[in-house]
């Protein structure tokens, strides 16, 4: 047990007033997911979090080098859990905590006993924490979040969510209105597709079930909520807000209509105090936030498919780091935004690929846009971003950097002209060329203004200054300067020659509060000692620092002129700075070209660079069939070292010649490759979607609307949901959503539950969804019964993964898919490769052989035959025209039916009731 002393505290008068304040912190009345994340700082920078479930959320964060927690114990006999932080892993912890776990974040800064608040943020709003988040990869990596506002209503008895969304720091709003069901469905699918880290909501919105439902989708998707008072969401003077911040082409609008949405984008535009930005009044854009153009996922389905890494996890475990080669951080960004965002245009798709295919074909072009160029191009929307701010944050050295942008883009431009086939030359030139031309034309003033007002010259002594020759005053301060400057470096000399020293021993040097002075080492302060002419300021272990008369008075003077040039040069600076943020329209354009350049450079880069090169996927219309020839999941590929990955064939088609299936029953032993066999269906239709080139020898995608997931369930104690629970209602979410046009991927349903309701819920719900839904489907189980759905429904076929004996009699896994069900258990053989005891095995062996027996005995035998008598007395009776027959007739004809049904020998028929 600890007593707060790690920290830095006084365990007899600090500890208890403390922790006592962290425990009422931690025992607030906000649900989990609204309380923020406390850190707090103490002194020789330490800082620590405390109670289980933000120690938990650090540990998710997958942060190195953590200390152990510490369990402190105050007067009271409380024990608090406490974990000790240094600044780095703080940094690390606040970006992954806004940007990844979607919580808000206080810092509080303690003295004696007591702590008070020193900074917060929120996803979206986070300026005071900044200092440790701007030279942070994962906030420039994940950074950039979008938020999300939504206004509840009902319309003609439905529930309508009214949402506006904002990305890129307030250049990009969006707005629409959609119904929603009780689950908020369509609420879980903008989130996502948006990539939102913060939803706003109107307080006093909602009712308590739909505030439970709200926090459940705010949970999976890893997103943070913030309640606004009503009078926030009021739209009243919305159309003039927005067209200041829109300017002109407000008129071009066509949705100001939208009630709701308006009085979303209303308060979003008050949260992030839009209309203080200066820098964006007539520059915004306001699109419609539509969902149906992009393929709609879930958070089950992003983590089913491992779309995303966790937080910390790097290398190809995800989608994301497999596919993510790009060379900057809005690439990176972008990327993101594209696979949460995959597209349901077949044209636009096909424009994406186009691209890839250019790219990939062109090797050397590849290398010298991602080594020459890409990889030097700055962090441009960060920048931007601080041209936002008001006052303007960003420096000079920011706006060199644009300007070195601004010179790279001719160059840019030159080497994708250079593509060795005309016909990829002209793809890109069309997409790419003629926007860097005219962005390079519009960056020309920008160009002069930079070379006219900052001194270039002085960039090789890492100086960011204004140039003087553009201002009068400042050129001749800076004369002024120059003159003192030689007249020191003259008393320098003088006072050399009278010492008899050279410069290696004599050093001039100068520092802030003591202005310039001289310095030799204390071996030689016996040439100074008791001369009038030199005072001594100070002795230290480097040396004695000394001056005289003349570098003393020379020296106010220069400080005295520094400070006017300084001061000069800082209102010519803000100046240049409000100057050059007129230019934030062009460069966010050139952010949107060059990031997707970098993208698509990336799919190019991946395709070539796979164990096996991927393939372009032909996109089909929707409702076409799904076929894949050698698929291969693409993050287990990579994994393999250099090994073969067994791929298979994927094939979901449903026609009128019934010469396919729309719903796949895969069954064998789990390790065989069932789970991977479904993944990599939902991977590479995935992957198709946001243009890229895919794992496999061929693959035929049709246009899908959604990818629909159980794959894996944990009970979720902390939300109070057991396994079972978490499958059902995974599972509903995938009966609710899905069209004919979705992909439904389904893994082990049923399993936590007893065998008899998991069959039956696993077989109600294939069948619904073959015959009802008519969705394509991939359906992993380890019920073999389920196979039998594929003689009732025709659009079902039955697939097994292969394992085999070895001359040992040991278990190999073959992971081949095959036709046909699975004949054979391989449950005890996986246990024992698992090491179970031997006797544990042999009663398992001989407790199944008693259980196959009751199964294929002589009852299983007249149970299976009084089955198949029933089905055909029901085929019979479902033929008889009923209207055609008078009472007596009917009755008649369906005691003939059942006298043919009953033979003597089936008690199951002899039980059934007589007509």
């Amino acid at each position: 047990m600890g007593d707060g002393s790690s920290l830095g505290l006084d365990p007899l008068k600090e500890s208890g007033p403390f922790f006592r304040q962290v425990l009422k912190g931690l025992q607030g009345s906000e649900k989990e997911i609204d309380r923020p994340l406390r850190i707090y700082e103490h002194k020789n920078g330490i800082y620590s979090v405390h109670g289980n479930s933000d120690i938990e959320l650090v540990a998710s964060c997958n942060l190195e080098n953590l200390h152990s927690v510490e369990q402190i114990q105050i007067r009271n006999l409380q024990v608090v859990p406490t974990l000790r932080l240094n600044y780095r892993l703080v940094s690390d912890l606040i970006a992954a905590a806004l940007s990844s776990a979607g919580r808000k974040v206080e810092l509080w800064s303690r003295s004696g006993g007591s702590a008070s608040i020193k900074a917060s943020g929120s996803p979206a709003r986070h300026d005071e924490l900044d200092d440790f988040l701007e030279h942070n990869t994962r906030a420039t990596t994940n950074g950039d979040s979008a938020i999300v506002a939504v206004k509840m209503g009902t319309i003609d008895g439905n529930r309508v969510l009214g949402v506006a969304a904002c990305q890129s720091g307030g250049l990009h709003l969006s707005i629409g209105e959609f119904n929603d069901d009780e689950f908020f469905s369509q609420l879980e699918s903008i989130i996502v597709s948006v990539g939102a880290r913060e939803v706003l909501f109107c307080t006093n919105d909602a009712s308590d079930y739909d505030e439970s439902k709200i926090s459940e989708v705010l949970a999976k998707c890893g997103a943070a909520r913030t309640k606004l008072k009503k009078s926030d969401f009021s739209a009243e003077f919305i159309e003039i807000d927005m067209r200041t911040l829109v300017g002109a082409s407000l008129e071009a609008v066509q949705f100001l209509d939208a009630k709701l949405g308006m009085a979303a984008l209303a308060s979003l535009i008050r949260y992030l105090g839009l209309l203080e930005q200066s820098s964006l009044e007539g520059n915004v854009r306001l699109n419609r936030l539509d969902n149906d153009s992009f393929m709609k996922l879930d958070a089950a389905a992003l983590a089913a498919l491992n779309v995303f890494p966790k937080p910390g996890e790097t290398g190809p475990s995800s989608l994301y780091g497999l596919l993510n080669k790009t060379k900057t951080s809005m690439g990176a960004r972008l990327l993101r935004r594209w696979m949460s965002q995959p597209l349901q245009d077949k044209k636009l798709i096909e424009t994406r690929l186009d691209l890839v295919d250019a790219f990939l074909l062109d090797p050397t072009m590849r290398t010298r846009l991602r080594d020459e160029h890409l990889k030097r191009i700055p962090d441009l929307s960060s920048i931007c971003r601080k041209f936002q701010k008001k006052p303007i944050s960003a420096s000079l050295q920011d706006v060199v950097k644009l300007y070195q942008f601004s010179a790279r883009l001719p160059f840019l431009r030159t080497v994708i002209s250079e593509h060795e086939d005309a016909n990829c030359q002209a793809k890109i030139t069309d997409r790419f060329g003629k926007v860097l031309q005219e962005l390079s034309s519009e960056l020309a003033n920008f160009e002069a203004l930079v070379e006219t007002t900052i001194d270039l010259d002085e960039l090789d002594n890492y100086e960011f200054v204004i140039n003087p020759t553009i201002d009068e005053v400042l050129m001749e301060l800076k004369e002024k300067k120059d003159e003192i400057l030689s007249d020191i470096s003259e008393t320098y000399e003088a006072t050399r020659d009278a010492l008899g020293m050279d410069s290696e021993k004599l050093k001039l040097e100068k520092k802030d509060g003591l202005g310039y002075y001289y310095r030799l080492t204390r071996k030689d302060e016996k040439l100074i000692r008791d001369r009038k002419a030199f005072l001594v300021i100070e002795t230290r272990k480097d040396g004695v620092r000394f001056t005289n008369k003349d570098l003393r008075r020379l020296s106010s003077q220069y400080y005295e002129l520094a400070e006017e040039y300084n001061t000069k040069q800082s209102e010519l600076k803000k100046k240049t700075l409000e100057v050059v943020s007129t230019y934030l329209p062009v460069f966010e354009d050139c952010v949107i070209s060059v990031a997707e350049l970098d993208v698509l450079v990336s799919f190019a880069c991946a395709a070539a660079d796979a164990p096996e090169m991927y393939t372009r996927p032909t996109i089909l219309a929707p409702g076409d069939g799904l076929q894949i020839d050698s698929g291969r999941h693409p993050m287990v590929e990579e994994c393999l070292d250099g090994k073969p990955f067994i791929s298979n064939d994927i094939k979901l088609v449903a026609t009128k010649e019934r010469d396919g299936a729309a719903m796949s029953i895969i069954t064998g032993p789990n390790m065989g490759g069932k789970s991977t066999y479904i993944r990599t269906a939902g991977v590479i239709v995935l992957m198709a979607h946001i243009g890229c080139f895919v794992p496999a020898q061929r693959a035929d995608i049709p246009v899908t609307d959604r990818i629909l997931a159980r794959v894996g369930a944990g009970d979720n104690q902390l939300r109070g949901v057991s396994t079972f629970m978490a499958e059902m209602l995974e599972t509903a979410a995938i009966l609710r959503s899905a069209t004919s046009r979705s992909l439904i991927i389904i893994d082990e349903l049923g399993r936590g539950t007893s065998t008899y309701d998991g069959f039956g819920l696993a077989y109600a719900i294939s069948e619904h969804i073959v015959t009802k839904i008519r969705a394509s489907c991939l359906f992993a189980t380890h019920f073999h019964e389920l196979t039998s759905l594929s003689n009732v429904c025709e659009n079902v076929q039955n697939l097994h993964v292969t394992a085999t004996n070895d001359s040992e009699g040991k278990l190999v896994f073959l992971y081949e898919v095959r036709d046909g069900p699975c004949d054979e258990s391989f449950g005890i053989h996986v246990a024992e490769m698992a090491g179970f005891p031997a006797r544990v095995v042999q009663a398992a062996k001989r407790k199944a052989h008693e259980l196959e027996e009751v199964e294929h005995g002589p009852e299983a035998e007249k149970l299976a035959g009084a089955r198949k008598q029933v089905r055909a007395f029901l085929k019979e009776f479902k033929a008889l025209k009923m209207d055609n027959m008078t009472p007596s007739e009917a009755i008649s004809s369906v005691r003939q039916l059942r006298d043919r049904l009953v033979p003597e020998d089936n008690p199951y028929l002899q039980s059934m009731p007589t007509c």
